[in-house]
């Protein structure tokens, strides 16, 4: 389902890359819609219903950073309630602790943040204070045990060419790679 919104343009993006390591050199964004709280209104509005209607055929909702905190909260509420997949992109260490700001991690079926947007969400939720002068890969860990006890099925840590970690819990509440 594609939503088209007259008042707002296409985000934009537009990055610079080093060819060799991946790094970003420059980026320009035009970012603006996300400002507009359009799809806040649409999902408080009286459109929700007909918001709702469409998103029955969709398994999966994806949600990132770039939306307000209300616009995930309600997003990943209706994506719940209609029993999708609901997953969650931080796109940034800046923007990562939004969806536990949001209060509903407990709604999100998985999350896949590389480690600096790991450790940011755990420095929202106070995962850092469990461990003071935690290896990054204890930081790692603490933060997805904090959000896998908030309700969260799966962390999914990307680490650029060194692969994926996987985080979940097991049947007694242990924090299985």
């Amino acid at each position: 389902y594609v939503l088209r919104l007259k008042e707002a343009r296409t985000a934009r993006y537009v990055a610079t890359h080093d060819a060799f390591r991946g790094d970003m050199h420059v980026a320009v964004a035009d970012m603006a819609i996300f400002d507009s709280r359009a799809l806040l209104r649409l999902l408080r509005g009286q459109q929700r219903e007909a918001l709702k209607r469409h998103l029955l055929q969709c398994r999966a909702v994806v949600l990132d950073g770039n939306l307000s905190i209300e616009e995930i909260a309600c997003a990943a509420s209706v994506g719940h309630e209609l029993g999708a997949l609901v997953f969650f992109e931080p796109t940034s260490a800046a923007k990562a602790y939004k969806a536990a700001a949001a209060c509903c991690l407990h709604l999100i079926t998985a999350i896949f943040p590389n480690r600096a947007e790991l450790a940011a969400i755990g420095d929202f939720l106070s995962a850092r204070d469990a461990q003071p002068g935690a290896s990054p890969e204890q930081t790692s860990e603490l933060a997805a045990r904090c959000v896998l006890q908030r309700g969260v099925k799966r962390v999914y840590e990307t680490r650029g060419a060194h692969g994926v970690v996987s985080y979940r819990t097991d049947a007694e509440g242990r924090v299985q790679r």
